[in-house]
């Protein structure tokens, strides 16, 4: 299913008549950059069962991007993209970005207020650390060349630790090259969007997000390190921070951590933060 050109799974069904009013607003997942080099519909059944706790009387969708990114894509570009699709197609929802995906989920709260409810940034922050310039540059190279069993070995290093790690390694050695070979545009898409990534820094308009947010860091992550990720909570206007340990993706490593701190933080009874005065609208534009 396509919604104005964005790739869309449904996690979770519309609640029923009578439903609680929390629960009346849709969550929409907007995935990291994983979701340039993959389709997260070949494997509906994984992520519904991931997401199924967030799914209990609630509608989830998964969100992913359009093919064939144009040159000079932007993180601001793309979250204009996702609020067109909030404005027509679902509503003001609550909001749950991942790794790139949370850089998109700042500029569309930060542009669009009234279409985000609640947000919740998982490891992300307002800008990458250098780490992550030099993992965005060295991944682009490895695609480029199609030496996705490369790309993925890189990858499982910066995502994954301990036994998952160790798990995953010969897992994407055997599914590496025939999942992505399939998409010989993903060593552009992910070109451009490792590109969107580098170039966006949202230090300076991150007191536009009057949505309540929750931002799940990972402690050991290259990506968005420790002192990062807390500088960036801190300079939100009302956000609530937590750490786990692992690396980047320990989120999937800690499921029921992970899901438990987002479905606390959606249920819970929190006002949204004074709007910024009008004179300083213009710098999230």
């Amino acid at each position: 299913m396509k919604w104005r050109g964005l790739r869309a799974l449904e996690l979770g069904q519309r609640p029923a008549a009578g439903a609680p009013t929390e629960a009346t607003h849709p969550l929409v997942i907007i995935p990291g950059i994983d979701d340039s080099v993959h389709d997260y519909r070949w494997f509906p059944r994984v992520w519904r069962w991931f997401f199924a706790p967030l799914a209990r009387g609630r509608r989830v969708v998964l969100l992913g991007r359009r093919r064939g990114l144009p040159d000079g894509t932007s993180i601001v570009s793309l979250a204009d993209e996702y609020a067109d699709v909030l404005a027509h197609e679902l509503g003001p929802a609550d909001v749950l970005g991942i790794s790139m995906g949370g850089m998109i989920a700042q500029a569309l709260a930060a542009r669009r207020p009234a279409l985000v409810r609640r947000l919740a940034l998982v490891v992300t922050a307002h800008t990458l650390a250098p780490a992550g310039h030099d993992s965005g540059d060295h991944l682009g190279a490895l695609a480029d060349a199609g030496r996705w069993r490369a790309f993925l070995r890189h990858a499982n290093h910066l995502c994954f630790d301990g036994r998952t790690h160790r798990v995953a390694r010969p897992l994407l050695w055997l599914l590496g090259s025939p999942l992505l070979g399939r998409r010989p545009a993903a060593a552009r898409d992910f070109a451009i969007s490792a590109r969107a990534c580098a170039q966006h820094d949202a230090a300076s308009w991150l007191h536009h997000i009057v949505a309540p947010t929750l931002v799940w860091s990972a402690a050991d992550d290259q990506l968005f390190p420790a002192h990062s990720t807390q500088a960036f909570a801190a300079a939100l206007p009302q956000a609530w921070h937590v750490s786990a340990p692992g690396a980047h993706a320990a989120f999937m490593q800690r499921r029921s951590d992970f899901q438990a701190a987002i479905a606390g933080f959606l249920e819970a009874q929190v006002p949204r933060a004074r709007a910024p005065r009008p004179r300083h609208t213009q710098e999230a534009a």
